[in-house]
């Protein structure tokens, strides 16, 4: 890409911003840090600023400047015109190159490296013909039917997913993939232990998932034994179909088990990157969809108001700054709130009385 006219004046090289593949983008070398002051004049209306990822829809381009692991600020881009993403997956994209041989898109992962290949396994296990094992475990993922190659690579706090496919290979696109409390539907197993019924969101009493009271650290080799096909486990969220049902078991504020229950045919919500899906509801009340992601509450917040910034009214800070986002029409609300290591995103669209 040609640099916009700000970034123009400044010193850059051209790196790869993975460790696993040849994806390369614009590194700053000089000034050191982006002078936010001229940014901030020639595009007001983008966001993030010196302590967060910047993201920018101009010149046909949505411009990603970041921070790598390194400390060194990196600029990405991807054509606004761009076919849909290549994978799907709880990830957001942010870069894309081409050449005549071969098309890469780079995408940020909303999850951590762990969580990140198991909810890509869940989605596209079926399609992996082979793996690799370079950095961490599993992290080049080889493709059948020409659809190319994943790779996961860890670039500081961030994990960079690329996906390589040469001209010729069709892009993967085919790799696209209530009442929860019913103590009786438990699958079998959980419903040998104790479970209280609680909420999964300190924001949203109404969202209540099982919390396992006894024992209080869940049984795996028993649950290995008996689901042996679901992936997850101890450091990521376990997700298994059993039956019409898509359950999640996961570790919740302060060390406790929740199991939440899916139905397998819940509707997608708005949310233009989707994370892990924990729950929905359709009730006469409302329609309620919840997420769950690991990571940085602000850079979580950020990567989804980069979709969503047009469709908010207002902002509302209950136990962090804008926590609480208020839609415009009858998009409803979006929550987020910490529960231990992961964030839970509940949308509610309230249904208008007859």
């Amino acid at each position: 890409m040609d640099l916009p006219d700000v970034f123009d004046e400044w010193s850059w090289s051209q790196q790869s911003i993975s460790s696993l593949e040849n994806i390369v983008a614009y590194h700053l070398e000089a000034p050191a840090e982006p002078v936010w002051e001229d940014v901030h004049d020639e595009y007001p209306g983008c966001l993030g600023n010196n302590t967060s990822v910047w993201l920018c829809i101009a010149d046909g381009l949505e411009l990603t400047l970041y921070q790598n692991g390194d400390g060194q600020w990196v600029l990405a881009s991807v054509p606004v015109k761009q076919e849909e993403a290549s994978i799907t997956g709880p990830m957001m994209p942010f870069h894309f190159v081409e050449n005549d041989n071969e098309q890469v898109w780079g995408y940020f992962s909303l999850l951590n490296m762990g969580a990140s290949k198991a909810a890509m396994q869940l989605e596209h296990a079926q399609s992996v013909k082979a793996t690799e094992s370079i950095e961490t475990e599993n992290d080049v993922w080889t493709l059948d039917n020409e659809k190319g190659r994943v790779t996961f690579s860890q670039q500081g706090e961030s994990v960079i997913i690329t996906h390589k496919v040469s001209k010729g290979g069709a892009p993967s696109s085919t790799l696209s993939k209530s009442d929860n409390t019913n103590e009786s539907e438990l699958p079998p197993l959980f419903n040998e232990w104790s479970w209280s019924i609680k909420p999964i969101s300190s924001l949203n009493d109404y969202v209540v998932g099982y919390h396992l009271e006894d024992p209080y650290e869940p049984d795996w080799e028993r649950i290995d034994f008996q689901y042996p096909l679901c992936p997850g486990g101890k450091t990521m969220v376990w997700i298994c179909g059993i039956g019409e049902a898509d359950w999640r078991f996961y570790e919740g504020k302060d060390g406790q088990w929740i199991l939440t229950k899916l139905e397998s045919d819940a509707p997608e919500g708005i949310l233009e990157t989707q994370p892990i899906k924990l729950y929905y509801d359709d009730s006469a009340e409302a329609e309620v969809w919840a997420y769950i992601v690991w990571g940085d509450m602000e850079h979580t917040k950020d990567m989804l108001l980069f979709f969503h910034n047009q469709d908010i009214q207002s902002f509302e800070s209950v136990e962090t700054n804008n926590d609480i986002w208020h839609f415009k029409g009858d998009l409803g609300r979006l929550t987020f709130s910490q529960e231990g290591k992961s964030i839970v995103i509940v949308h509610t669209i309230p249904k208008s009385p007859n």
